[in-house]
């Protein structure tokens, strides 16, 4: 469990950077995210030892944490007002 805990904390940061720098693509990132967070856990039964558990986990948690910044962008995309708000400089 500490493993999705540390690899969500990272997927947060990278998934903003990723998501400001790339936000035309913020619906291909979460798309991506989401598939391997889904192969990252589909593999956790298959593993021989708890330390590629503890690795497999980080990886799952960074996806979730990219899904999460991702659609949260998405979400504020598609209503214009209060997105427009907050992008105008």
């Amino acid at each position: 469990m500490e493993g999705r805990s540390v690899g969500f904390f990272i997927g947060s940061a990278l998934g903003g950077v990723l998501v400001d720098k790339l936000g035309r693509f913020s619906n291909l990132i979460v798309a991506v995210a989401i598939d391997l967070m889904a192969a990252f856990t589909a593999t956790v039964p298959w593993m021989p030892s708890t330390n590629l558990i503890f690795a497999v986990s980080i990886c799952a948690g960074t996806c979730e944490g990219v899904t999460n910044i991702g659609i949260l962008i998405v979400l504020l995309a598609s209503t214009p007002c209060s997105y427009d708000k907050h992008t105008r400089n």
